[in-house]
């Protein structure tokens, strides 16, 4: 689980703050027995940092270096206490006894892919077809349905799964002579597509 570490975007008050309930809240913490930092010599860095906070205020180049620098050390221990914390614990009061806080996870909603479509229709050997797909992004799979026409009438749609458009697909056992009506969808994480505009070939 991770814990938010935005040290770089923290005021030295926060960066304080948070670096006082840490060693606070870990120490002698039976979920995290083992630390990589010696929590005293941290605390006693924290109190060092707040003294330099302070004193910073007048302006003196010395004292702001020595803030920085207490600043920079603080935030390598916190980084190192925030692995350790993600590294033991999955659960969010765990977590939370350390002193940090969990990041929030977000999940995306999975999008609805656009329809591909077919790019062409070629012959194979008699009584064969070759389709040719235009793929979308992130597709998983497609279907490729098609049917007999004639009369004015038209046979019940046959489905073929592919996987691949960078080939064209094969539809075998089909009868020469005859026209054939062909679509497409693609399947992604939030379904299938709708089917494609119908393309037309006569099988030889």
């Amino acid at each position: 689980m991770k814990v938010i570490q935005n040290y770089g975007r923290s005021a030295d008050a926060d960066v304080l703050t948070l670096g006082r309930s840490v060693t606070s809240k870990m120490t002698n913490n039976p979920h995290f027995a083992g630390p990589p930092v010696d929590l005293q010599a941290l605390q006693e860095d924290l109190e060092t940092f707040s003294k330099a906070i302070v004193e910073s205020l007048d302006g003196s180049k010395r004292v702001i270096a020595e803030r920085k620098k207490f600043r920079q050390e603080i935030v390598k221990w916190l980084r190192l206490l925030g692995h350790y914390v993600e590294a033991t614990s999955n659960d969010v009061a765990v977590v939370t006894s350390s002193g940090f806080q969990p990041a929030a996870v977000t999940r995306s909603t999975p999008q609805p892919l656009s329809t591909p479509s077919i790019r062409y229709i070629d012959h194979g050997v008699s009584g064969q077809l070759m389709v040719m797909l235009n793929g979308v992004a992130k597709a998983r799979s497609y279907e490729i349905r098609y049917r007999k026409l004639g009369n004015g009438l038209a046979d019940p749609w046959a489905v073929q799964a592919t996987t691949t458009v960078r080939s064209a697909t094969p539809i075998n056992g089909l009868t020469p002579g005859a026209t054939y009506s062909f679509q497409v969808r693609a399947l992604g994480r939030a379904g299938f597509t709708d089917w494609s505009d119908p393309v037309s070939c006569i099988c030889t």
